[in-house]
């Protein structure tokens, strides 16, 4: 995997730049196959790399006391506060911490006028309209719904990451896996799922990518059984649909439902049919007549 990213950089102009994650050893490696100016990025402004890069007077971005800083040639200048930034909902998803570095970078290779780059990070959110699919948060009042592309091991944990740093009562998870992905691959993530929600409905994708229906479900449960989750916490809703509505009646005050998804657009129109439902019961508690 590392040769295959590799050949990303290694296909860079000489007057182009790669922008670089310092935090990930492997990344780090596929520096000397990196072509055009490398600049480098990292949640910590101590990382060797970062030090040795600086040094030698080169570009690099990294967060100091909340703040993202961008050093070039020896000096330093704040570009952003992290609780600036929507993306990161106040420095809760990591993974966007990092993605604004890398946008940071990017957009300083390209000349972009650093206002520019503020304005810019302090507009983007998480929102279906500015990044559909990803950790796009829906705020039920008294419960919140993620919808969230998630489709490998690593995505389910950049997600759930962030979302225990929102602090919830209880973690739904709404899981599904494509098909044509290895046994033991999913097996992993219904472990991990086993180890990180508290409750688990298991859905699949319309498109079975030639499973037998209920497949990917069984490895998937098999999974959280291995983790050491109970049964009385795992239920198997094979339409993804159905799975949220099951959820959406389940859920309690603190609770956050995450769902990994195949199909976004029906998830978004139930979600609203709920909402719509939710605002249209009266509040009769507050319409008590004493006789």
């Amino acid at each position: 995997l590392l040769y295959v990213k590799s050949l990303v950089v290694e296909a860079v102009k000489e007057n182009g730049a790669s922008v670089l994650n310092a935090d990930d050893e492997y990344v780090m490696k596929a520096r000397y196959y990196a072509k055009g100016r490398i600049i480098l990025f990292s949640m910590d402004f101590s990382n060797k790399h970062i030090i040795e890069h600086l040094n030698s007077g080169e570009c690099a971005i990294f967060v100091k006391d909340g703040n993202i800083l961008l050093s070039n040639n020896g000096l330093a200048e704040v570009i952003i506060e992290i609780d600036r930034i929507p993306a990161t909902m106040n420095g809760a998803l990591k993974h966007n911490i990092y993605n604004s570095m890398a946008a940071v970078g990017a957009a300083y290779a390209l000349k972009t006028p650093l206002d520019t780059i503020r304005r810019s990070l302090e507009s983007f959110t998480t929102d279906a309209e500015s990044n559909p699919g990803r950790f796009n948060l829906y705020d039920l009042e008294d419960y919140k719904i993620i919808l969230d592309y998630g489709h490998n091991l690593d995505g389910y944990r950049t997600t759930i990451d962030g979302v225990k740093n929102l602090n919830p009562a209880r973690i739904i998870g709404i899981i599904g896996v494509p098909g044509n992905r290895r046994d033991e691959d999913i097996r992993e993530i219904g472990k991990f799922s086993g180890q990180s929600f508290d409750n688990i409905i298991i859905k699949e994708d319309k498109n079975l990518r030639g499973r037998l229906p209920l497949e990917v479900a069984n490895i998937l449960r098999k999974g959280a059984l291995e983790s050491g989750m109970e049964q009385k916490n795992i239920k198997v809703i094979p339409e993804e649909e159905t799975a949220l509505k099951y959820a959406l009646n389940k859920a309690k005050k603190g609770d956050i439902i995450v769902v990994f998804f195949e199909e976004m657009e029906p998830l978004v129109k139930t979600i609203n049919q709920h909402m719509t439902l939710k605002n249209s019961i009266p509040e009769w508690k507050d319409r008590l007549i004493t006789v």
